[in-house]
């Protein structure tokens, strides 16, 4: 089923074989890969460990597992404290954010975040009547000059950086709003649910939103070409289709656009439904 590329098919044939019988080493073995390569760490692991309890020496298995674990670090109660003299005393609180992140990676200096949550974040972004706004951060002059950098040695790494992947994010419940301190007008975008899922920075990206904008009603569905093509990553046309909904209107944007990390090529058809 597997060379058919019926994933589906492949999957619910080794789970059933798996489950008729659980000392089936090789079932277990290939619902775990087939899983790992679709970002099913839950279901991969399960198998994992249950064919090792089979075969408790096989490489590939412990392999597979190290693979599989993606461990949850939760967090409650985050707040940003704002500067003085602006409205409130934190400029932004988030209720909880739990993030699962894959291990092995990181021994590569990638981290792949695969479940990014946020819950009840609520940022407050404002400027106050001289201009000055609270989201810049001048960091206080050192009281010693820096010593110099050290350049590294030939033939070593050099520090290479650490690579970032995020590859499905989540925000519910968000209030996020932005006050202008001279004319005290104030913004406010309340997010019910936003969802981004992508495989990779240099894969498709689908994401879907249910928000209120100054008490404004709105459904959005996106897809797009990959993210890294937004910093000069990948090459060819780019493609976009966004649709939302305003109570009974609607309206739609779909097409290429050439060069996306300089907004050149546009080739969009916008359509309205009102």
């Amino acid at each position: 089923a597997v060379e058919l590329g019926n994933l589906n098919l492949a999957v619910a044939s080794f789970d059933s074989a798996r489950r008729l019988d659980p000392s089936f080493y090789e079932a277990q073995m290939n619902y775990a890969a087939v899983n790992l390569r679709f970002r099913g760490f839950t279901q991969a692991e399960d198998a994992y460990r249950h064919a090792l309890k089979i075969n408790p020496n096989d490489y590939d298995a412990h392999l597979g597992l190290a693979l599989a674990l993606r461990p949850t670090l939760e967090v409650r109660n985050v707040a940003l404290s704002n500067p003085p003299g602006f409205s409130r005393p934190d400029m932004a609180t988030l209720d909880r954010i739990e993030v699962q992140v894959g291990i092995i990676p990181l021994l590569s200096k990638r981290i792949e975040v695969d479940r990014l949550i946020l819950i009840k974040p609520d940022v407050a972004l404002e400027t106050d009547e001289k201009g000055n706004n609270n989201w810049t951060f001048v960091p206080e002059t050192p009281a010693v000059a820096p010593k110099p950098t050290v350049a590294p040695e030939a033939g070593g790494s050099g520090g290479a950086s650490m690579s970032v992947a995020v590859h499905d994010v989540r925000v519910e419940e968000g209030h996020f709003s932005y006050r202008d301190g001279k004319t005290k007008d104030t913004r406010r975008l309340v997010v019910k649910k936003l969802t981004v899922q992508m495989q990779s920075a240099s894969s498709p990206l689908h994401a879907t939103a249910d928000f209120d904008l100054d008490g404004a009603a709105l459904t959005l569905t996106a897809d797009t070409g990959p993210l890294d093509r937004l910093t000069g990553g990948g090459s060819g046309a780019w493609p976009v289709k966004i649709a939302m909904t305003a109570a009974s209107a609607k309206a739609a944007i779909d097409g290429t656009i050439g060069d996306p990390n300089g907004g050149k090529g546009l080739d969009l058809a916008f359509s309205a439904d009102i």
